[in-house]
């Protein structure tokens, strides 16, 4: 049986970034790649998804209104990072988190220099339209973290907030798929 084309192409932006230095799964410094270590730096988290993203929407003929960036949880992160450096059709957050350190320690107010994930310094960079999607009772991500990103967010959409959903449960709800269907089909610009 033939590879599907998905897995191929996943495969070799896979092999790109290892041979970079790094990858979504082996990041330097954090793990697999031998050069592990206890801290991790922001150019450690933003440059494996920043590489191997660039090259393939041009070696893929696929222009920036075609893309929709689509994170959730600590996927967010990457996700805020690139949408804040590059053009994209749109973007959607699900239980995004402000930053690593604001979840570990939820009273901290400001950004410090030893914070590798300031997604809240980074969504005001965001030009493309944003939903965030975030469960009124997540256990893991406290729902503030989502409000105050769409707060804080230029182009932010109408917010779906699930009344009642915790962090891996929102896909559950019927008003997740609909809100997707909604933002997509009839908000983005080219819809």
């Amino acid at each position: 049986m033939p590879t599907p084309a998905w897995q191929t192409e996943g495969q070799a932006l896979l092999k790109a970034a290892r041979a970079a230095g790094s990858s979504r799964a082996d990041r330097p410094r954090c793990g697999r790649s031998g050069r592990a270590s206890t801290t991790t730096s922001r150019a450690a988290t933003s440059t494996p998804t920043h590489s191997p993203t660039r090259p393939r929407c041009s070696r893929y003929g696929v222009s920036p209104e075609n893309i929709i960036l689509y994170g959730q949880s600590i996927g967010t992160v990457p996700t805020v990072d690139l949408a804040s450096r590059y053009e994209c059709a749109a973007v959607i957050l699900h239980s995004p988190l402000m930053s690593g350190l604001r979840v570990a320690f939820p009273d901290t107010r400001k950004t410090y220099c030893f914070d590798a994930f300031p997604s809240i310094d980074k969504i005001s960079k965001v030009t493309s339209p944003v939903l965030v999607i975030h469960g009124t009772e997540d256990e893991v991500i406290d729902f503030s973290h989502g409000l105050a990103m769409y707060e804080r967010c230029p182009r932010a959409v109408e917010p779906l907030w699930v009344e009642g959903a915790g962090h891996n449960d929102i896909e559950l709800y019927a008003q997740y798929l609909e809100r997707l269907k909604q933002f997509i089909s009839h908000e983005l610009p080219n819809s």
